[in-house]
């Protein structure tokens, strides 16, 4: 066990390095990527330009560009505007007034966008952008998902609608040191992702009257049982 958070350790300083004393390209707040970031982040197809307007509702966490910080593994870092986009679970930094999805997730160590941390992860067989919300020998970690609900045609006595954007609860999954994801249903998978230290933890919850529903007691649970 104690190997194995060493190990974790390791990985979890290199994610969540200080972005002091890195290297830095931005001209972002001109309006404008850098040449750099369009090499490391977008490979110049027209396809990643981004188009939702005939369509309902919003595919992004925040509707508005925000300063982010895209981390390279190559030890680069780049300040760009960015938003989430959770339909396509990708981001997307402006360039001029248009919007260009990043095409290079693997390269990408981090993003930080406002107080949120997103790593490109392995998730039970699927790659994708999640939240690190709690980081240790027991990581939480966020998923989001947006679905597009078909646009519906005319018919008799029924008017069209368009497509629209439907927004999915958040779920929350437990990452153990060897990578293996739990995912949190109720109570009972949530004492599943600590089967080393259940006791502890069930007594823990019922102390404190974790709701498992609610995301900052499930990063109480986390940070709890990564002190132990």
């Amino acid at each position: 066990m104690k190997k194995s958070y060493v190990i974790l350790l390791f990985l979890n300083i290199c994610i969540c390095s200080s972005i002091f004393g890195q290297n830095y390209a931005t001209d972002a707040w001109s309006g404008n990527v850098t040449n750099s970031i369009w090499n490391v982040c977008y490979d110049g197809k027209q396809s990643h330009f981004v188009d939702y307007k005939d369509i309902k509702g919003s595919p992004y966490l925040v509707n508005n560009y925000d300063n982010g910080v895209v981390h390279m593994k190559d030890g680069n870092s780049y300040m760009i505007p960015l938003k989430y986009d959770i339909y396509k679970n990708t981001f997307e930094f402006k360039e001029e007034n248009s919007g260009l999805e990043i095409d290079k997730p693997e390269d990408i160590l981090k993003i930080e966008l406002g107080t949120r941390t997103y790593v490109y992860y392995k998730l039970n067989k699927r790659k994708l952008f999640v939240e690190m919300i709690a980081i240790g020998e027991k990581s939480l970690v966020c998923v989001r998902q947006v679905t597009l609900k078909k646009a519906e045609e005319p018919a008799p006595y029924k008017e069209p609608k368009p497509a629209q954007f439907i927004k999915e609860k958040e779920q929350y999954f437990i990452v153990d040191s060897d990578n293996k994801a739990h995912f949190i249903r109720n109570k009972k998978t949530l004492l599943k992702g600590f089967s080393e230290k259940k006791i502890e933890i069930a007594k823990y919850i019922k102390g404190e009257k974790i709701n498992y529903k609610k995301r900052l007691d499930l990063k109480k649970v986390v940070e709890y049982y990564n002190k132990l």
